[in-house]
């Protein structure tokens, strides 16, 4: 009986383990690069239903003022309100965009909201 591993088991329960390994840690990569790119697009849309709100809270105001760029949103998302819109005077439908990059490419994703700019005409009774 001899005692002890040979070269060869050795080389054997190393293949194994990098066989093993590599999966493992590319799996740990993709879902850090996964979450990452989960966490900016959610805090892109937290961004534009922010804006959106703040657009329709003020809609009478924001009828002049549209479009244009909002600067006080985190650098790296751009966030651009417009109205689709505006034929009929009494009811306009806003449109926040925001543009943000994405592994090297510009993303971009939209919400929207209808405002009154007359609301005692929409008023149920």
């Amino acid at each position: 009986m001899r005692k002890g591993i040979s070269l060869v088991e050795i080389v054997v329960a190393s293949v194994v383990l990098a066989v093993m390994a590599v999966p493992l840690i590319s799996m740990t990569f993709s879902s850090k690069r996964n979450e990452q790119q989960s966490s900016l697009r959610l805090e892109a849309l937290l961004v534009a239903q922010g804006a959106l709100e703040e657009a329709l809270h003020n809609c009478d105001r924001y009828k002049t003022t549209l479009p244009r760029k909002i600067p006080s949103y985190p650098a790296h998302l751009r966030v651009y309100p417009s109205i689709l819109n505006a034929k009929e005077e009494k009811l306009i439908q806003i449109v926040v965009k925001v543009e943000f990059s994405e592994t090297g490419k510009t993303q971009s994703l939209e919400v929207s909201g209808f405002c009154s700019l007359f609301p005692e005409n929409y008023e149920i009774r």
